[in-house]
């Protein structure tokens, strides 16, 4: 069984330049010996692929990591597909905050390749796993609009709706939480098998 080492101490930094001002870049974990720095974080949480804190983007990455590497010749990205994530992730941000940030990391779009490569691979495998493994049963639904639809309604001062008109949305809401649930079961699986070190003196 791996562990997971908590470092306190940045032994492993560098300089590195974000524009004008010049920031020190570190590792903040090494996953089966793959690192993950501290620039890495910055830039997936700038550019919108994990809007968390600094501590949940790094723990959300190093699942990405271990997913990708167990699974590896599970699923494949094409150029078009990764074309298509950085045009939203420049819509969403607005073309010139998009360009703006770039040159804060020194970075041109290309640069953002394997971060994007990764994240869509990581959603693809999870997906082809977990997704349409998923069962759920009429009871569950049945319990489902019984002890927490119905009651929800009741709260809110609203007349609830028959089980039959809203059947297939608490399908897809009792798919998700499932699905939810043995993605995060795997996952602890996946890190108490792996060899992972943290450093979170940022």
């Amino acid at each position: 069984m791996g562990a997971i080492f908590l470092v306190i101490v940045g032994i492993f930094s560098l300089s590195f330049a974000f524009g004008q001002d010049e920031t020190v870049d570190r590792i903040l974990a090494l996953v089966n010996g793959q690192v993950i720095t501290l620039t890495d974080v910055r830039v997936v949480k700038t550019f919108g692929l994990y809007d968390d804190t600094i501590k949940q983007v790094l723990q959300k990455l190093i699942d990405q990591k271990l997913v990708i590497q167990v699974t590896r010749d599970d699923a494949s990205v094409n150029q078009e597909e990764m074309n298509d994530f950085f045009d939203n992730i420049s819509e969403d941000m607005g073309n010139d905050k998009f360009r703006e940030e770039l040159d804060k990391f020194g970075m041109e779009r290309n640069d953002l390749g394997p971060y994007a490569y990764e994240r869509i691979l990581f959603n693809r495998i999870l997906s082809s796993r977990f997704d349409r493994a998923v069962l759920v049963t009429l009871d569950e639904i049945q319990g489902y609009y019984e002890t927490r639809y119905v009651p929800d309604q009741h709260a809110q001062g609203l007349e609830p709706k028959s089980m039959l008109d809203i059947f297939d949305d608490i399908e897809v809401i009792l798919r998700k939480e499932k699905s939810e649930e043995q993605v995060e079961e795997w996952l602890q699986n996946l890190r108490e098998k792996a060899d992972i070190q943290i450093n979170l003196t940022v």
